[in-house]
């Protein structure tokens, strides 16, 4: 596998800068927000003016109406959508159009343009048999009473549709209650066996759920840099005792590694011609660090906002709401790296070739 193309970077610049420049304006965090406060819908109208900026749409082909982008774009775009904390299935939905196939066209045009939303779940007590399932999956991120349902049932992953017969929807209080949460049960509901290796699912959910942890990583670090260059103790801003200054090298460290791992499973997940294994090895390296990472900084930065940190009204436990939730989602940290331990042992290794032609005069 080689790196990707100067071309293939400056698109992802592109795309980072489109959303990024969107959320300044887009009051996604005063959505969260209002969600908490009992509108459960709130987070539909950013959610939905995300979607036509074409983040949905960014990896499918053309003939599906999309960019015909690859997996990096989207986890370049999903990553600032997550800094910006924007609200809703955003991440699912992103992995829902990597995984359906082209036969669900009318489908894959629904969900990149916002009008429907994709729920996924890792774990699931599932039978399935001639077109149906019954069981339940307990912690469904993104399930909502409308959403098309990615569920696992063994070495198989199912597509159901949440308002089908004998698909029960039961919301959750989430500790991030920025995103639909629910508890699905299922009672000989329809369903659909996908034509992907399930391995392949959960690789694509920790790859782009690493590239929200990154964002998350990367907003914290920004946001404690910033405070402590201006809040002033003992005369002197805070930024310059030393303690302060090694917490915050600390937090850009584990911000990089975030940003570096996610990015090289995200090339991983866009390389036709890399091995199974590598992608694997890559989204769990890249999960294992993104959780670490988002969840580090989030505690380091609210000690740096030291007070302030601990109001309700300051942003910082949201993004760290935002960090348990995906570390929650994916099974914690350990369980990624016993994942990297395993794969290593079978003897796998990830191949990084460096492209000089790319960047050649």
């Amino acid at each position: 596998m080689s790196n990707p193309s100067a071309v293939v970077a400056d698109e992802q610049s592109a795309a980072r800068e489109l959303v990024r420049t969107w959320a300044a304006s887009s009051g996604s965090v005063e959505a969260a927000r209002d969600v908490e406060q009992g509108d459960a819908g709130a987070w539909r109208a950013p959610y939905g003016r995300l979607a036509e900026l074409g983040i949905f749409g960014v990896a499918l082909p053309e003939e599906h109406g999309g960019a015909d982008g690859t997996v990096a774009d989207l986890a370049a775009m999903v990553d600032e959508a997550a800094a910006a904390l924007v609200p809703g299935p955003v991440a699912t939905t992103a992995i829902a159009t990597l995984v359906l196939p082209g036969t669900h066209s009318e489908l894959l045009e629904a969900l990149s343009t916002g009008e429907r939303t994709a729920g996924i779940t890792l774990t699931a007590d599932l039978d399935y048999a001639d077109g149906r399932v019954s069981g339940s999956a307990p912690y469904v991120l993104g399930g909502d009473g409308t959403a098309v349902l990615l569920l696992p049932a063994g070495d198989t992953w199912l597509l159901v549709d949440a308002v089908a017969d004998g698909v029960t929807i039961e919301p959750l209080r989430a500790t991030d209650f920025s995103r639909p949460l629910a508890r699905v049960s299922l009672q000989n509901a329809p369903a659909e066996v996908l034509d992907v290796a399930a391995q392949r699912v959960v690789d694509l959910a920790a790859t782009l759920l690493a590239a929200e942890a990154a964002g998350l990583a990367r907003w914290l670090l920004q946001t404690a840099t910033d405070y402590a260059k201006v809040r002033e103790q003992f005369g002197k801003p805070i930024g310059s005792f030393q303690a302060i200054k090694h917490m915050c090298a600390e937090m850009l460290l584990r911000s990089e590694q975030a940003s570096v791992a996610a990015a090289d499973a995200a090339r991983a997940a866009s390389d036709p011609g890399a091995d199974d294994a590598q992608l694997s090895i890559a989204a769990a390296l890249a999960a294992a660090v993104g959780i670490e990472a988002a969840k580090a900084n989030a505690k380091d930065c609210i000690q740096v906002l030291g007070g302030i940190g601990i109001t309700w009204e300051h942003d910082a436990h949201l993004y760290l709401r935002r960090a348990y939730g995906i570390a929650q989602f994916l099974g914690g940290h350990s369980r990624w790296l016993r994942r990297v331990a395993a794969l290593t042992q079978q003897g796998v290794r990830r191949e990084l070739h460096i492209d000089l032609a790319s960047v050649a005069d």
